[in-house]
């Protein structure tokens, strides 16, 4: 079965790196403006330019790995609850298959008796399903009945 603890230590790892990257781009944000303060001219335009591609670019970086992250915990849960699904199936065939093992043997025991029935009157009713239910599994029995 899927661990869920280590793909969340996984997302918890990636979403570290994703708060690694939000720190460097607001980082490089304080530094830009530091800069702008203290010089003027084209370069600073070019400066300016370069360094707001780079936050845009740590900003989309950190935002797909945030992303990668979530998906990693939601995926790795579906996964486990999948496999908790299908080892529940699996434990319900196992016991049903007992069941009906057990069953069969009941009913292979009851084949090897010689069963009697006598019933009269009202008392013929409850004999009916029993006797029918015996005749549907396999089982011969006998059925005197009395009536005036």
């Amino acid at each position: 079965m899927l661990n869920v603890g280590s793909a969340d230590a996984c997302a918890s790892g990636l979403r570290s790196c994703a708060d690694d990257l939000y720190s460097a781009q607001k980082k490089l944000s304080q530094y830009k403006s530091m800069f702008i303060c203290f010089w003027q001219g084209t370069e600073v335009q070019f400066f300016h330019q370069a360094i707001g591609k780079c936050e845009a670019l740590l900003n989309s970086a950190a935002d797909e790995l945030d992303g990668i992250a979530g998906d990693v915990s939601s995926v790795a849960r579906d996964i486990r609850a999948e496999e908790e699904e299908a080892e529940r199936v699996r434990r319900e065939a196992e016991a049903k298959a007992k069941r009906e093992a057990e069953e069969k043997a009941r009913q292979e025991e009851l084949a090897k008796k010689k069963i009697l029935f006598v019933a009269g009157g009202v008392g013929t009713a409850p004999v009916y399903p029993q006797v029918k239910w015996l005749h549907e599994n396999g089982v011969d029995a006998d059925v005197i009945v009395g009536a005036k």
